[in-house]
């Protein structure tokens, strides 16, 4: 590694210390979707793309976008991006670590003179996250037309609709549709994220290869039993909700450590929620993951046959409520390839990763061959202000993103196969 490259990692460490002052609050890092911060931060970042030679605009959903002209114009478009909205009390590299080096693989270019053949867009996109309105992913699903009209009447913890948020930054809702892209027009997205895990650092290597992103739902578990006084119902003639959803809850964490998935119950609650009332009504919020969907849908399946067993033997009645799906995304093979051979000598030695985390990538991957690639991540630790990489791997993940760009562009269609 060159000064140079050791430069572009302490450059792109700085400008995720700049990112990191724009935030709702002084306390920790939150930079929510179409807040005052979010905004400032997308200026910031659009006038690193100016810098860097590039024409930034923002689309019909508010994903900015920087385009670097190619050789041919005309050419399907390589498209590089992440996103910079973060979750409450964040960290400062998730998301940013891949809009900054897109930005930085741009840099290099026009600091040689380079023009690729294809043109190069960098994108921002909205609302990754999901914090602000409980739905992930909104710019990607804007861009690639699968936004369901009906999360435009999602609201936030202070009751403002998707919909009216929208307009108070200046977009309006009923042109979300303008935003979508051909994918016809799209060489390939390339994306580069911290692992939000460890077996880079297990491995001792900076960077790694993703083959694809699990499928993810999200749902309601709801116990209905029956309110009683907590001092005169017998034990024996209890419809307890709410230790039917614990017992619930510990079925959710037996069959995760089966192997059968990646689940979490985030959040109980249980009404009337008085110490002295039994509780009648408990609703539990569960995440559940797999690599493939055929998996997921299995645990699911097994997981509501448990809680329906649960709620017979307790005189309960149990409901189950999906609310947010994202299904597996595998990527284009040529493209894995093409991101192990960018990782130079050590990339034999470099695990392939499956990432269980969801990405704008999770979007793009059905209709617009996709790749990722991860840097290492102290510890794994991820949307905690603890969230660290090094100046040094960072440098590495760039010119590893570097060199998957160039290799993709000079091999063009050829290369997603």
């Amino acid at each position: 590694m060159d000064e140079t490259e050791r430069e572009a990692g302490r450059q792109l460490m700085r400008r995720c210390d700049q990112l990191a002052r724009f935030s709702e609050t002084p306390e920790h890092l939150t930079r929510r979707f179409l807040t005052e911060p979010y905004r400032a931060a997308l200026d910031q970042v659009a006038a690193w793309m100016r810098g860097a030679g590039m024409e930034p605009h923002s689309d019909a959903a508010g994903n900015l976008i920087g385009r670097y002209e190619g050789q041919q114009p005309d050419k399907p478009v390589l498209l590089l991006g992440s996103h910079i909205d973060t979750v409450v009390g964040a960290g400062r590299y998730d998301g940013m670590l891949g809009v900054l080096a897109a930005i930085a693989c741009v840099e290099r270019m026009q600091a040689t003179g380079y023009r690729p053949q294809h043109p190069v867009e960098v994108i921002v996109f909205g609302d990754e996250e999901g914090a602000r309105f409980g739905v992930a992913m909104i710019g990607s699903r804007a861009f690639t037309g699968t936004l369901p009209t009906e999360w435009l009447d999602k609201t936030d913890a202070s009751g403002m609709s998707l919909a009216c948020a929208l307009r108070a930054y200046g977009l309006a809702p009923d042109r979300l549709g303008a935003a979508r892209r051909d994918p016809a027009t799209l060489l390939a997205y390339l994306e580069l994220h911290i692992e939000q895990g460890t077996r880079l650092e297990q491995a001792g290597l900076p960077v790694a290869a993703v083959t694809r992103i699990s499928a993810v739902k999200r749902a309601r578990l709801r116990l209905t039993g029956a309110l009683g006084h907590a001092g005169t119902v017998a034990m024996s003639e209890r419809r307890d909700a709410l230790t039917g959803m614990a017992e619930v809850v510990l079925a959710v964490e037996a069959l995760a450590r089966r192997g059968a998935c990646i689940a979490t119950v985030g959040n109980v609650t249980a009404k009337p929620g008085a110490a002295n009332v039994i509780a009648g009504h408990a609703e539990a919020l569960l995440d559940i993951r797999a690599p493939e969907n055929a998996a997921l849908e299995a645990a699911l399946a097994e997981l509501t046959t448990t809680g329906q067993a649960i709620a017979t033997r307790r005189g309960l009645s149990f409901t189950v409520e999906t609310f947010y799906h994202a299904p597996s995304a595998a990527f284009a093979p040529g493209l894995v390839r093409l991101a192990q051979q960018a990782l130079g000598p050590r990339g034999a030695a470099a695990p392939v990763l499956i990432s269980a985390a969801g990405h704008d990538a999770a979007m793009l991957a059905p209709l617009v061959p996709s790749v990722m690639l991860f840097a290492r991540c102290r510890g794994g630790i991820s949307h905690a202000p603890e969230e660290e990489i090094t100046a040094e791997d960072a440098a590495a993940a760039i010119t590893a993103f570097s060199t998957l760009v160039d290799l993709v562009d000079r091999a063009g269609p050829a290369a997603t196969v």
